[in-house]
């Protein structure tokens, strides 16, 4: 190869090795690749299964203290109960939601 065909943006390579070889690692190479991808993909599903079922009972909680919480200042309103009477009320209707059949709300 001349130094003018390098200064001209030429380059030549000649490989000695078997290309045969080195196709077949590529392909080995693309098939672990390949594994890879299938399990972090397996990896991902299961990740969201477990976040589906850890949401859902913080999504009911969440949604059964609001309803709580509503209905405390609601009645709060209605009563005109404020300070140590809203507590008393807020605490027997926890109360009677753990004892009873009842809910707190």
């Amino acid at each position: 190869m001349s130094s003018s065909a390098v200064r001209m943006g030429r380059a030549f390579v000649e490989i000695g090795a078997d290309p045969k070889k080195l196709f077949s690692a590529l392909n080995k190479i693309n098939a672990q690749i390949g594994k890879v991808g299938r399990s972090m993909t397996s990896i991902g599903t299961k990740l969201s299964a477990v976040g589906a079922s850890i949401a859902a009972p913080l999504a009911l909680a969440t949604r059964t203290f609001a309803t709580f919480d509503d209905a405390i200042r609601a009645t709060a309103a209605v009563t005109g109960a404020t300070g140590a009477a809203l507590q008393s009320l807020n605490d027997t209707a926890r109360k009677l939601g753990e004892t009873t059949s009842f809910t707190a709300v």
